[in-house]
């Protein structure tokens, strides 16, 4: 009884999401508003995808006739938007605004600055669970985030942060071309920087993640991980082909299989790892901080 009264719910509020009307709704199932607002709270509302209209798809790709960077950008974004409301591109353009803010966290005697896409990866590597200490505390991490693009006055002082510290300054975030286009923008010293200068790597930022090393750790120790992939929209896909000529050496930075998977037009997000799997995710994740460490201080040694 229970499981055909919410699988009528479920029906109602999907109708509602594809556009149909409440009241005649209202009328045939014979339901109040009062419920229909707790049904909402409950159950939440489905998200119903509207698929792009052939005309839309056939204008993503029209960003490649521009010769800049930056108009380039600018092209892609307004038919990204145009053919899906919640497409996954940034919600300022790359302007100076009032948003642009970042977060440091960190320990007076760090070994490695990481800068994370999610603010989900910075919490747990933050949380403690009783007495065992957090991964930051543990390891000598500290952790920074951005706003999405950040502006190069916030790269500037995470910069700051690392050097003064002589610590290395590290990248880890989803495999998605939002996050390598993430990424770039942090390496160029800012989202304006990257999209006006062909030689955009200012910054030293290691790049640990995720990638194919990552995979190839995956197919040893999590069998059947492929549930964790997401099928990218045609937005994303676009994205994909955009991110490679705003970041010439996305490909090499992921690695083969990486990119194989992206062109395939799937992608993997941090979520799948530190939900299900935290403890060995973050085990794995201590030893490539760990290396990228020494090579830090092997090659201060090496300074005269």
């Amino acid at each position: 009884m229970a499981e055909r009264r919410s699988r009528r719910i479920n029906e109602i509020l999907h109708q509602i999401a594809r556009g149909a009307s409440v009241a005649a709704l209202m009328r045939k199932h014979g339901f109040t508003r009062g419920e229909l607002r707790r049904w909402q709270h409950t159950y939440g509302m489905p998200f119903i995808y509207k698929e792009p209209t052939p005309s839309q798809l056939a204008a993503l790709p029209a960003w490649r006739d521009e010769r800049s960077r930056a108009k380039a950008w600018v092209r892609f974004r307004k038919t990204a938007l145009a053919a899906d409301d919640n497409a996954e591109v940034p919600s300022l353009d790359a302007r100076s605004d009032g948003y642009d803010n970042y977060t440091i966290r960190g320990w007076g005697d760090s070994r490695v600055l990481l800068v994370c896409e999610k603010t989900a990866t910075v919490e747990v590597l933050h949380s403690w669970a009783g007495k065992q200490p957090s991964f930051t505390y543990a390891n000598r991490a500290s952790t920074a985030t951005t706003f999405w693009l950040p502006l190069r006055r916030s790269v500037e002082v995470i910069a700051t942060c690392a050097r003064v510290a002589r610590v290395p300054l590290v990248w880890f975030g989803d495999l998605d071309p939002q996050a390598l286009h993430w990424f770039a923008s942090v390496r160029a010293g800012g989202r304006d920087e990257l999209l006006a200068s062909r030689d955009s790597a200012k910054l030293h930022l290691a790049y640990v993640g995720l990638d194919s090393q990552w995979l190839a750790w995956l197919d040893r120790t999590i069998p059947q991980w492929s549930w964790m992939t997401i099928a990218m929209r045609h937005v994303d896909r676009e994205y994909w082909h955009l991110v490679q000529r705003l970041v010439p050496d996305a490909r090499e930075l992921i690695g083969p299989r990486a990119s194989e998977m992206l062109d395939g037009g799937t992608k993997l997000e941090v979520e799948g790892l530190i939900g299900a799997h935290r403890a060995v995710f973050l085990r794995e994740l201590r030893r490539r901080l760990s290396r990228h460490h020494a090579r830090k201080r092997a090659s201060q040694r090496r300074r005269p």
